[in-house]
């Protein structure tokens, strides 16, 4: 077993944990934090740095009045424990089209928009929580993926990250705000990629490196040399 502890700030003091059967164990040891650790104590995967947890998809409500521009959006989220562990990314909504809906006594005119448009849109998305599967984190984060023409790359970056309501659902109207920050389509890919499981770990410089490692998808190559897929009839 391999262990390190790290200090960033008071409120942030990392203990890291390598055994090279589970994904990287990560608990934020700090005496602010002492409540969050008794509430999650004695489940080792509460504090393993990738989790196997269950997300509901986003609910698109539908659209209502805000600030978009014309495009195409898809949503997905994630939980986290403040400096701490985080959940993988939920799945991605369905493509959702940006348009202007304008109501009359007769009918539903639905209207698009020219490239970087402003056309008075915005999107009403739920989430149902899943509160004591996922007690180990205590905030989410929602991102956008907004494509402004097809054929292109999508701007993703998170636009919604606050502690997690004491609610069974979160309701969400994305108006068309600006993104409190922003990643490349490769970083949100890797959020869900392959994950590694160290046996060694060190640090220097203020980085940590790991060592010894196997990952999930080795994991999985282990499974499938020990698979028999046939199938077997026996007389009675």
């Amino acid at each position: 077993m391999s262990i390190v502890l790290k200090y960033e700030t008071e409120e942030n003091i990392k203990l890291y944990i390598a055994d090279g059967k589970h994904f990287m164990l990560v608990l934020n040891v700090a005496e602010g934090n002492d409540g969050h650790n008794e509430k999650i104590s004695g489940d080792l995967s509460k504090i393993e740095n990738i989790q196997c947890v269950f997300l509901n998809p986003i609910k698109f409500l539908g659209l209502t009045t805000g600030n978009l521009t014309a495009g195409v959006v898809q949503y997905a989220y994630r939980l986290y424990d403040q400096n701490g562990s985080a959940s993988p990314m939920s799945c991605i909504t369905n493509t959702i089209q940006l348009v202007q809906n304008e109501e009359n006594s007769a009918s539903k005119i639905t209207k698009g928009g020219s490239k970087g448009k402003y056309i008075g849109c915005g999107v009403k998305l739920q989430i149902k929580l899943e509160k004591e599967e996922n007690a180990a984190y205590n905030h989410i984060e929602i991102y956008r993926i907004y494509y402004e023409e097809g054929g292109q790359l999508p701007k993703v970056g998170v636009i919604y990250n606050k502690k997690i309501p004491q609610l069974d659902t979160l309701d969400y109207t994305d108006f068309g705000q600006g993104y409190l920050s922003e990643i490349t389509v490769d970083e949100f890919n890797n959020i869900s990629g392959i994950h590694i499981i160290p046996k060694v770990l060190e640090s220097k410089n203020g980085r940590l490196f790991a060592a010894n490692i196997k990952d999930s998808a080795s994991s999985l190559n282990d499974i499938a040399n020990h698979f028999d897929a046939r199938a077997f009839r026996f007389n009675r």
